[in-house]
């Protein structure tokens, strides 16, 4: 739309003005405080107009009627300071005298303004010389920065008094991957001292090539991880800053995610106020601030927390932060990765294993025809409102009929992308109409619907331009929805990753390697390290009990033999025990069978009652019932506090039409289907499970897999190498009872 609107007035200026010059370029060369200054720009108009050289910017602009009819030239700073430098350059060259002009279009209406004004070059001059010292003394900053890291990272100590098993073999292979720009995929079992083992050669390495870290996380459960290890070294006066990011929606004092600098009371006037802070002087001392610290220091200025933490994220040496971040095109920090911004960082992907199913997640968008249909019921009766809302009923309208043509039977579906493309340029312009007429009505809401839709609709849109490689788009006609799927969330991160300066991926679980090479986007070029177990073999006991089943035909028939096998295994040694389940509803029907004390994880719980959940663990006792792949089966720590884990089958996604059409896909492209969408993902999950038992040297514990399926392929080559001496058959026991006492003593 804008640069429709910019030809427009040039091809308009062009016949009006036989001088006229568009993109016309002009520079300046100079010296300046012993630098070599060179300037450039491309003014979008110049030409003659009466006795003066007029030099145009061309601005299209989105606000309301009024606020259009408020703007002067003093109102419009970035544009203005723009068209001054542009005058100031073709003074220089000996155009005189010059008016400037900036010819606005406001897009939601089609109206037109000519702002003209003289630049007063001697000033422009003194804040051009202002903005070059400023420019100087930032690089020379930069410069000394880096220098003392550098020089620093010599010299920082580890700051533990010893080093766990294995972890100094971990920091030499991240450290080399890091100094030769390499991707290293690191497997190595909880317990390993993988945070510290990682992110201390990390910055050690990124310091000495004058690079910074981005640690993305899957939970903020690990954020507390990192937290402590940074305190730890900032003890010994290590002198790097650190950000820990935190989501919009829990900082916006407003609880408005649909912000506008022109209209948010927090942004205005905003970079005067943050400078004013010292936030960023304090940060490049060598800060460390999380979210809280943040909205606890400026809200009761007036300032937006959260775009002073995105300011403070461009220049931060260490940004810890969720996935989405690094990865979700919505709301990735572009100023930091864009535009190869990505290169200057070390990027550690903590958690890896969980990162294929959220990039999954974020391209796979959906249309539900039930949502429009609420949308349209919701716009009756404000026909009163004007064109607006008949154009938006209208859209919602063309949307259903879309979903309807793709729902007619269930399966795979193609979508029609000329239609699709068509509706998402009304999206986004009923978008831009629709936010104005909020604005202008004082009725912005937080999460309001048509919003809401309207962005996830042009998400859809995006998505589908990406086209159909390793793309799916199914029709489910019975919830009368329409889906674009994710099939394999490698190919969209293969471009990420190969951005980053380094990349180091790790867990515990990152096997088997190719699996994971693929779906992480790390095929070709990325070297492996996978560690054995840390801690003595004969502080745990692993068994198989094979004589239950949780095959979907037959698992209820064993539900009562999985409870009693529990009560046992409890009842021969009470104390802390997780059990972890294949879904709720399974972990809810052998509940109902068990004698033992016990407590269930809840579907949808909030952050209060998981750390309520998480407090009564602390105390022991109890069987702790959970879900594989949930938030008590991962990243999170449970030292000394747990005699045992159980993991009740192995955890295979449910079969449903999305997870076929992968397993289609991925025996097309690798010949193992079934192992890709099923068997690798759930194994996964069964692993992590395993591993919150042994977190520490003195904890001992029984860890007890229950299903005949762990005896047999594929499930049996995938348990972990250092469970059993010669084959994994040693693990299944026979007499659950005895081999129990004898390794409780």
């Amino acid at each position: 739309m804008g640069r429709s609107e910019h030809q427009r007035r040039q091809d308009s200026l062009r016949r009006a003005h036989p001088d006229f010059k568009g993109e016309y370029q002009v520079s300046h060369e100079f010296n300046f405080s012993g630098f070599h200054i060179v300037l450039r720009g491309r003014p979008d108009a110049v030409y003659r107009e009466g006795d003066y050289t007029v030099v145009e910017e061309i601005k299209t602009i989105a606000v309301t009627e009024t606020a259009f009819g408020r703007y002067a030239p003093e109102s419009l700073g970035n544009f203005t300071a723009q068209l001054n430098l542009y005058s100031c350059l073709l003074h220089l060259q000996g155009i005189k005298p010059l008016l400037a002009r900036l010819y606005l279009v406001n897009i939601t209406n089609g109206e037109e303004r000519i702002l003209d004004y003289q630049p007063d070059l001697g000033r422009i001059a003194l804040e051009l010389e202002k903005a070059l010292s400023r420019i100087i003394a930032d690089a020379e900053r930069k410069h000394q920065r880096h220098f003392a890291l550098s020089s620093a990272a010599e010299e920082l100590q580890f700051p533990y008094p010893r080093f766990r098993p294995h972890q100094k073999k971990m920091m030499d292979e991240v450290a080399a991957a890091i100094e030769t720009g390499g991707r290293l995929m690191l497997s190595a079992p909880t317990g390993s001292g993988k945070t510290a083992g990682v992110l201390f050669p990390a910055l050690v390495s990124a310091f000495k090539l004058g690079r910074k870290v981005f640690f993305a996380t899957a939970r903020t459960t690990q954020r507390h991880i990192v937290r402590d290890f940074v305190y730890h070294l900032k003890e010994r006066d290590a002198p790097f800053s650190t950000l820990f990011m935190t989501a919009r929606a829990k900082m916006c004092p407003l609880g408005d995610e649909v912000c506008s600098w022109s209209d948010c009371p927090y942004l205005a006037g905003f970079e005067d106020k943050f400078n004013r802070t010292g936030l960023m002087q304090e940060l490049n001392e060598g800060a460390v601030f999380d979210g809280e610290d943040i909205s606890q220091r400026v809200l009761p200025l007036k300032i937006c927390p959260f775009a002073v933490s995105l300011e403070l994220s461009a220049q931060a040496d260490l940004v810890v932060g969720d996935f989405n971040y690094v990865f979700d095109p919505s709301v990735s920090l572009k100023r930091l990765f864009a535009e190869g911004g990505a290169s200057d960082f070390v990027l550690i992907v903590d958690e890896a294993h969980n990162l294929p199913d959220r990039v999954r997640g974020y391209y796979s968008p959906e249309l539900a025809a039930g949502e429009v249909e609420l949308l349209l019921a919701g716009l009756r009766g404000k026909s009163h409102y004007g064109s607006l809302f008949k154009e938006l009923a209208s859209f919602f309208r063309l949307v259903l009929k879309l979903i309807h043509r793709h729902t007619i039977e269930a399966g795979e579906v193609e979508l029609n992308r000329s239609e699709l493309s068509a509706l998402h340029s009304t999206a986004e312009k009923l978008m831009m109409y629709y936010y104005l007429h909020l604005v202008e009505h004082d009725n912005v809401q937080p999460e309001d619907p048509v919003l809401e839709f309207l962005r996830g609709f042009s998400k859809f849109c995006r998505v589908a331009e990406m086209g159909p490689e390793g793309f799916a788009v199914i029709s489910v006609p019975d919830e009368r929805r329409v889906k674009i799927l994710c099939l394999h969330p490698g190919l969209r991160l293969a471009e990420m990753m190969a951005s980053f300066g380094a990349v180091i991926a790790m867990s515990a679980t990152l096997h088997p390697t190719e699996f994971f090479l693929n779906t992480l986007g790390l095929e070709g070029g990325t070297e492996t390290l996978t560690l054995p177990n840390p801690f003595p073999a004969e502080n745990r006991y692993i068994g198989i009990v094979a004589d239950v089943s949780t095959r979907y035909k037959v698992r209820d028939r064993f539900v009562k033999h999985i409870a009693e096998h529990i009560d046992r295994i409890y009842n021969l040694h009470p104390g802390g025990y997780f059990c972890f389940f294949p879904s709720f509803a399974y972990m809810e029907s052998a509940a109902r069978h068990l004698k033992s004390p016990h407590i269930l994880q809840q579907s949808g719980m909030t952050e209060a009652s998981r750390e309520a959940f998480l407090r009564k663990v602390k105390t022991g006792g109890k069987l702790f019932l959970a879900v594989m792949g949930g938030i008590f089966a991962e990243g999170v720590d449970y030292p000394g506090q747990l005699e045992g884990v159980m993991v009740i089958g192995p955890g295979l996604p449910q079969y449903c039409l999305e997870n076929e059409l992968q397993r289609l896909y991925f025996d097309e492209v690798y010949g193992q289907g079934f192992e890709y969408a099923y068997v690798y993902p759930g194994m996964n999950r069964v692993i992590q499970a395993a591993g919150r038992l042994i977190r520490g040297e003195t904890d001992r514990g029984v860890i007890i897999l229950m299903d005949a399926r762990f005896t047999q392929e594929p499930y049996r080559s995938l348990l972990p190498r250092d469970w059993y001496v010669e084959h994994p058959s040693e693990l299944v026991v026979e007499d659950l009872v005895g081999v129990l006492e004898r390794f409780w003593g």
